[in-house]
C-alpha cells in the first residue's frame, strides 16, 4: 500500500457514534487476533471463506424470525428496533437506540430493512456489547468470516478501506478480465452506496450478506425469488427468477473471477 493511500485513509472521520464504535471492534478484534502480525490476502481468504456461505445463509436468516415477529411491515422503525432489542433481552437506553439506529440506516429512509438489522446483531456480537442469545450462536461464524475478509481487505488497518485502495485491490484480483479497472469501479455502488470514497465495515456487511444470498424481502416457499450469479471482478449479474422450495434456495455465487 503507497503513503498516499495510508495519509487518504487515515484522514477518514467516523460520521456516527456506531461508526466509532466499529472502529474501536475491529481495533481490538485485530489486535486480540494477532491479525495486525499476519499478511491478509483476500482471494485466499475470500475463497476459504465461500465455502461456507450456505451455512452462513442460513445463520443469518435465522435472525428473521426477530426482525418479522417485530414490525408490521418489511421495514422496522427505531420503536420496533427497541422493541425487537427488548424481545432479545438486549437493553438500551432510547437515545442510545436512536443513535445506534442512525448509524445502521445505511440508505437514510429512517427505516431499518432486515440487511441492515442484521448489521446490528454482526456488530452487537463482535464488540460483546450484549448477551448471546439462540439468533446470534448461529450466525457468530458468519459475523466473525466478514470480518476477517475486511480485515483481509484493510491493508492500512485504520478500520475503512478508500475506494482508491479497493478498487486496486479488486482490479488485482480480477487478473487480466478488468486491465483498465472499469469493471472494479461499478462494483463501488454496492460497496460505497453514499460514495464518500470509503469502504466502512457497516457498508462491507451489508454488502457481504447479499454476496452471501440474504435478501431484505424472504419470499415464501414455492414463490418466485432470485438467484443471483455475482463476480465481484465483474459488473454483470445474472438474475434468474425460478421458483424453489425454500429448502432447495442456494445463497449466491460470489466470485472473484469468473
Amino acid at each position: 500500500k503507497s503513503s498516499a493511500s495510508a495519509m487518504a485513509t487515515s484522514t477518514y472521520v467516523p460520521e456516527t457514534d456506531l461508526e466509532k464504535k466499529v472502529l474501536a471492534v475491529i481495533a481490538d478484534y485485530r489486535k486480540n487476533n494477532g491479525a495486525e502480525k499476519k499478511k491478509l490476502k483476500p482471494l485466499a481468504i475470500f475463497t476459504k471463506i465461500q465455502l461456507g456461505f450456505p451455512k452462513f445463509r442460513k445463520g443469518f436468516n435465522s435472525v428473521r424470525s426477530l426482525f418479522d415477529s417485530s414490525t408490521k411491515g418489511k421495514t422496522m422503525t427505531v420503536k420496533e428496533f427497541e422493541g425487537a432489542l427488548l424481545k432479545a433481552g438486549v437493553k438500551i437506553e432510547k437515545k442510545d437506540a436512536e443513535l445506534v439506529f442512525e448509524g445502521l440506516d445505511v440508505d437514510k429512509n429512517k427505516e431499518l430493512s432486515f440487511k441492515e438489522f442484521l448489521v446490528y446483531i454482526a456488530i452487537g456480537h463482535l464488540s460483546q456489547t450484549f448477551s448471546s442469545f439462540k439468533e446470534v450462536e448461529k450466525s457468530k461464524e458468519a459475523f466473525e468470516a466478514a470480518l476477517k475478509l475486511f480485515m483481509a481487505f484493510d491493508k492500512s488497518s485504520i478500520g475503512v478501506v478508500s475506494t482508491s485502495e479497493m478498487l486496486v485491490l479488486l482490479k488485482g484480483i480480477g487478473g487480466g478480465e478488468d486491465p483498465k479497472g472499469e469493471l472494479a469501479k461499478s462494483r463501488m455502488s454496492e460497496l460505497d452506496p453514499n460514495g464518500d470514497g470509503y469502504v466502512t465495515f457497516i457498508e462491507f456487511l451489508h454488502a457481504f450478506e447479499g454476496w452471501v444470498g440474504v435478501d431484505d424481502d424472504e419470499a415464501d416457499a414455492g414463490e418466485e425469488t432470485e438467484v443471483l450469479e455475482v463476480s465481484l471482478a465483474r459488473p454483470s449479474i445474472s438474475t434468474e427468477k425460478k421458483k424453489l422450495p425454500m429448502h432447495k434456495r442456494k445463497s449466491s455465487s460470489v466470485h472473484f473471477n469468473k
